[in-house]
């Protein structure tokens, strides 16, 4: 090894460099991470993870019952992670 000499990295280092510069080198990759991503994939994670608080809450406040019957009350009403409610957070978000 001579010193100031490049050397390649491993592949497995290599690989990942590439799929992140996607991202971040470019103009496009910038814009979108920057404005599509972070925001619209940050509002869907975090109504996501209320959804779950949510019901855990729920199911850990509720007297002991029949399994058939929690089951039942747990996929009653509508999703809450709906594209309307990410798409209102991602929105926000962006401005």
């Amino acid at each position: 090894m001579l010193d100031g000499v490049y050397r390649r990295g491993e592949f497995y280092l290599r690989w990942m460099q590439r799929i992140s510069s996607l991202g971040f080198g470019t103009r496009i990759g910038r814009f979108l991470t920057r404005f599509a991503v972070v925001p619209f994939g940050g509002s869907y994670v975090t109504v996501v993870f209320a959804h779950h608080v949510w019901e855990w809450i729920s199911v850990v406040s509720q007297p002991p019952a029949d399994a058939d019957m929690l089951t039942a009350t747990a996929h009653h009403g509508h999703h809450p992670t709906s594209p309307t409610v990410v798409l209102v957070l991602g929105c926000s978000c962006c401005v």
